[in-house]
């Protein structure tokens, strides 16, 4: 199953820091994990850029405008429950006006 993650990159004054996010422990799928915002590829997502940037504004209300840039990709993974990730890397502009999805997302 193709799936994509967002790796944000935050700039901030301190530096550079990355926005990770801990699932919920009801889930079927990576339950409990600490993990980037992201998740399987709907038939609308043209490519793993979109599938990332929707799932981090469902997940996390990440708006894909926060995101300034994407900067590249990094290998593929296949995970143990069959995904095949994509991970998208990008940085995003402070300050973050986060709403996290309560039965997705523990903490972020």
């Amino acid at each position: 199953m193709p799936a994509a993650v967002l790796v944000p990159l935050v700039d901030r004054p301190e530096g550079l820091t990355v926005l990770l996010t801990q699932r919920t422990a009801h889930l079927e799928h990576h339950a409990g994990q600490i993990s980037f915002p992201g998740g399987r590829a709907e038939e609308h997502d043209r490519s793993p850029v979109e599938t990332a940037l929707r799932e981090a504004e469902e997940e996390i209300g990440l708006h894909r405008r926060s995101v300034r840039e994407i900067a590249g990709f990094l290998d593929l993974y296949q995970t143990v429950t069959g995904f095949l990730v994509t991970p998208v890397v990008g940085f995003v502009e402070p300050p973050l006006d986060l709403t996290l999805d309560a039965f997705e997302v523990a903490e972020a």
